[in-house]
């Protein structure tokens, strides 16, 4: 009888050991394949939402940053988390139908920030009501061939689903106590780097979204952003009163009392008007030979001309005209017009009401829009108000309506006031898209022909020019109006566009610049609809003055103060009469007449070279944040009236 003595390690024989490392060398292999095998959705998921993240930096021409891809795929982690082991009905089902949320989210984002520079946000969930005017911009500058650049590999992932579903749903191997450790470790981790890395992020560069996209994926972009604004429902955010305080003092001592145009238009009627989509890259350029924009260009050639004047974000018609009337920095786009309206404001019109000036406001719109009528009647208490309903004989211009029509009207309200007054005109002709059917007449009105613009390729880009056109020739009509009421004389008159057309043709604007012998460059490309043109005619001011320092639209209303001479009791922006030269800009950085710093990479505006960061410039860096965190706590928290007294 054979007794079998199992032997030690020691004492196997080499070949014995070979096989035996071979066994376990094979049996893990085994567990690796089973479990990649389980889950290769959840991998497959991981790789795909990392590919959509770089995918939406690269098409918008954001930089692919390293610890971005990490927290990419450390978001990814946390996404496809349910679909750990599972390879059966509900594992394939979520991969696609997430996938498919993911890829229409992204695909929203590009599509809003190729129209406005700029990233969805919860915040405007309240412009819903807007869809239809927001909607026909959209489709004048839609790409389908980019459309199914994001839509592509849904295919793939669909593809590969079915493949898998077939050849790996026999596979099993189910470890709960695996599953379950693991994603408390990814929910862990994410917590970490939230808590960690992504709120300082989201707090340093709120007042950009391309950077807080550019450094921590469009991922935790939007869960900061619907966290945000969670909260800002349910309660205010807490205020740095140390901070705030310290901000407040520094702006009080840097403000310069009077300048040597102070006072000089005393009691002088103030004539504001705003120009729907005017870029500063329509002035003073021609097309064949021909100004497209003569009466403009004669205006600021013989006035008070700002060359290089800037919005104060990437937004809205209504932004624009919170950003002059209050020389504060606005919110996410037309948000303060939707729900802070009521706070307490040291806006033009009431400054002025104060000092005797009669006010009021015309739009040729409908009075729900961007809710002016409750913004202009209980938010600055204006006199008088006007939508479309007191402009009934003006002709419509595409889907919108005439400004020829609508100056003449505009006019004939003015020369009724008694009193001197303050009144701002909105324009609406040059919004997008661009159409002027029901213009009459309409061809002996233009100088510039569809043959003068056959070179340009793209169609919107062509409707734009014309439409520019036209409404310099309703701006003509307008000035000679006021000439023939007698309100010239006596009248500060304020032109300025209110933001950038959002048009993508770069093709076009390079030829453009290059028949007026200048160079298209990148830069110049970044913020082209945030360069706004703006001059200002001045009773007892004769001589042409050119300034080519840069300014901002927040400096509007105390430059209006200043030659009136009229104490400002509150704003973040400074006449255009001192030697203010910076442009603080949401959302994209600040500009001055020697550099450009936009998201965070400083160049020489003269050689367009990348630079290093000067102590001058960290200190504009420094008070940019200030002025945006002042501003924006002052909006949310009503404290205008507190913080002054």
């Amino acid at each position: 009888m054979k007794v079998a003595i199992k032997r030690s390690k020691e004492e196997l024989t080499n070949e014995e050991k070979k096989n035996e490392e071979y066994k376990l060398d094979k049996n893990i292999k085994e567990k690796i394949i089973y479990i990649l095998q389980n889950n290769f959705l959840f991998i497959l998921g991981i790789i795909m939402l990392v590919y959509k993240c770089i995918l939406l930096n690269c098409m918008i021409g954001l930089e692919i940053k390293s610890e971005m891809v990490w927290y990419a795929i450390i978001f990814s982690l946390l996404i496809m988390s349910p679909v750990i082991n599972h390879k059966d009905k509900f594992g394939y089902i979520y991969l696609n139908v997430i996938y498919t949320l993911v890829t229409l989210i992204i695909c929203a984002d590009y599509l809003y920030y190729t129209y406005s520079t700029n990233f969805l946000s919860f915040y405007q969930l309240v412009n819903l009501q807007y869809s239809k005017e927001i909607t026909s911009g959209l489709t004048s500058i839609i790409n389908i061939k980019d459309i199914c650049i994001f839509f592509i590999d849904n295919v793939v992932i669909i593809i590969l689903s079915i493949f898998a579903y077939k050849k790996l749903r026999k596979t099993s191997y189910n470890n709960k106590i695996f599953k379950t450790i693991l994603i408390v470790m990814i929910i862990i981790l994410n917590i970490y780097v939230v808590k960690n890395k992504i709120n300082d992020i989201y707090a340093s560069k709120g007042y950009n979204k391309s950077l807080i996209v550019q450094d921590a994926s469009i991922y935790y972009y939007h869960y900061e952003d619907a966290k945000d604004y969670i909260l800002s429902q349910i309660k205010k955010e807490e205020i740095d009163k140390e901070r705030l305080e310290e901000i407040y003092t520094n702006l009080i001592e840097s403000k310069e009392e009077n300048t040597e145009y102070t006072g000089i238009a005393k009691d002088s009627n103030v004539i504001i008007l705003q120009l729907e989509s005017l870029n500063e890259y329509v002035i003073n350029k021609k097309i064949n030979g021909k100004e497209i924009m003569p009466n403009l260009n004669k205006f600021f050639n013989e006035n008070i001309y700002c060359t290089d004047m800037y919005n104060q974000g990437l937004g809205t018609t209504a932004d624009s005209e919170f950003e002059m009337e209050n020389s504060l920095y606005p919110l996410e786009n037309g948000y303060v017009f939707q729900k802070y309206y009521d706070n307490k404001w040291f806006d033009i019109f009431t400054e002025l009401r104060k000092n005797g000036y009669y006010t009021s406001f015309m739009h040729p719109n409908t009075s729900t829009f961007w809710n002016r009528e409750e913004v202009y009647k209980k938010g600055y208490n204006i006199d008088e108000y006007n939508d479309i309903n007191s402009f009934q004989n003006i002709e419509r211009a595409g889907e919108f309506y005439s400004d020829e029509g609508f100056f003449k009207e505009a006019v004939y309200l003015m020369n009724s006031y008694e009193n001197k007054f303050c009144t701002t005109l909105v324009s609406v002709t040059t919004h997008i898209p661009f159409y002027l059917d029901g213009v009459s007449n309409l061809d002996e009105k233009l100088t510039i022909t569809e043959e003068d613009l056959s070179t340009f390729e793209n169609e919107t880009f062509r409707n734009y020019l014309i439409s520019c056109n036209f409404v310099d020739y309703a701006f003509g009509e307008f000035l000679e109006e006021l000439q023939n009421a007698g309100l010239m004389e006596n009248s500060i008159l304020v032109v300025y566009g209110d933001h950038g057309a959002g048009i993508e043709a770069n093709t076009d604007l390079e030829k453009l610049y290059s028949e007026n012998n200048l160079e298209y460059t990148q830069i110049e490309d970044k913020i082209k609809d945030v360069h706004i043109p703006f001059g200002i005619k001045v009773p007892n001011i004769k001589d042409n003055i050119n300034i080519q320092r840069s300014v901002s639209k927040i400096d509007i209303k105390p430059t209006i103060l200043d030659l009136l001479g009229i104490k400002d009791n509150f704003s973040l922006g400074k006449s255009i009469f001192t030697n203010k030269d910076y442009s603080f800009i949401k959302g994209l950085g600040f500009i001055t007449s020697e550099n450009y710093c936009i998201n965070e990479k400083i160049y020489n505006r003269q050689t367009l070279e990348e630079i290093e960061e000067t102590q001058k410039l960290l200190k504009l860096q420094k008070q940019m944040e200030d002025e945006i965190y002042l501003s924006d706590t002052i909006i949310k928290n009503d404290l205008l009236d507190k913080i002054k007294n």
